[in-house]
């Protein structure tokens, strides 16, 4: 992308917007006859890899007003949930898993920069989105097992390597870069009415490593509206099914955050309330809860393990 200068009057208006979606997982089928199993969901598409290469100096403002959400630049890459497994007679069907958010990587190939302005709510000057998509729900299971929960798929990694950016927003939650990778949860598992093996619920999927470079100049007045906002959020794990007779499901592993790296120079200003120059947090998700048992002899499903949060650097 070479050099130009866009400015954008109407409400919802990005200057610029790329998104790469996934498509959804299909349901399994119920099976309806005496022993048939339901069939098991679809795997989530996974989104594409996003690469924005830039030279030479830009200049994106957006003006529109009166509604939310009119970035400068908007990049979003979104992995598919997983479709839910079938209903069945006998064997629930498994869920799917949920598509990964693939990669966003924005390069500076030449000396020149950025000059980004917002003036709405809810308008960052600059947002990147690298999502997982969730994992389907185990089927119910009448006779015998309840289907396991998918599991969620992975949030992508984000890297930013542009050379200077002049950034300034006047709206209240429009930080100048946010920038935000999030794994999709896990998805629940089957219950079960005559058995005693309900499913155990998905893993959470992992959120991936955010990386920001450069020389940034930024300028924020809005509330709670921060320099630049960093985040890594792992998923939480899906919940075991419920049994009737013995154990219920276990609860699936919540996944691990990714690591937040900033190599930046310049200067960042923020005057609006709860207005922070720099935030960059890498948070595990929850782990599942395990799934109840109402029997004569029961044991409720163990909880999932808790995922480690990535380096803050």
């Amino acid at each position: 992308v070479g050099s130009g200068s866009i400015t954008m009057q109407g409400p919802q208006s990005a200057g610029v917007t790329i998104n790469s979606n996934g498509g959804s997982g299909g349901k399994g089928h119920d099976g309806t006859v005496t022993g048939a199993h339901g069939g098991n969901g679809e795997i989530g598409g996974a989104a594409g890899l996003i690469q924005l290469d830039s030279s030479g100096n830009w200049t994106i403002s957006t003006l529109g007003t009166g509604s939310n959400g009119a970035p400068a630049v908007s990049v979003l890459n979104v992995g598919a949930d997983g479709g839910d497994g079938g209903t069945g007679i006998s064997h629930g069907g498994d869920g799917g898993g949920g598509g990964s958010g693939r990669s966003i990587e924005v390069n500076k190939r030449d000396s020149g920069g950025w000059a980004l302005s917002t003036v709405d709510v809810n308008s960052p000057a600059l947002r990147l989105s690298a999502l997982g998509g969730s994992g389907g729900h185990g089927g119910h299971g009448d006779d015998d097992h309840g289907g396991k929960g998918g599991q969620g798929g992975q949030g992508g990694a984000i890297e930013f390597g542009q050379g200077d950016v002049t950034v300034s927003t006047s709206g209240s939650q429009s930080s100048g870069l946010f920038a935000y990778s999030k794994a999709g949860s896990g998805g629940n598992g089957g219950s079960t009415e005559f058995s005693d093996s309900p499913g155990d619920g998905g893993s959470g999927g992992g959120g991936g490593a955010v990386t920001v470079a450069g020389n940034w100049q930024v300028n924020t007045s809005g509330t709670q509206s921060y320099g630049l906002a960093l985040y890594s959020l792992g998923a939480a794990g899906g919940s075991g099914g419920s049994g009737d007779f013995t154990s219920g499901g276990a609860g699936g592993s919540t996944g691990a955050s990714g690591a937040i790296n900033v190599n930046i120079s310049g200067d960042l200003k923020t005057s609006g309330g709860g207005a922070l120059g720099l935030v960059a947090q890498s948070v595990a998700g929850h782990a599942g809860s395990g799934g109840e048992s109402a029997g004569i002899v029961a044991f409720a499903g163990n909880g999932g393990s808790a995922g480690a949060g990535g380096t803050v650097t």
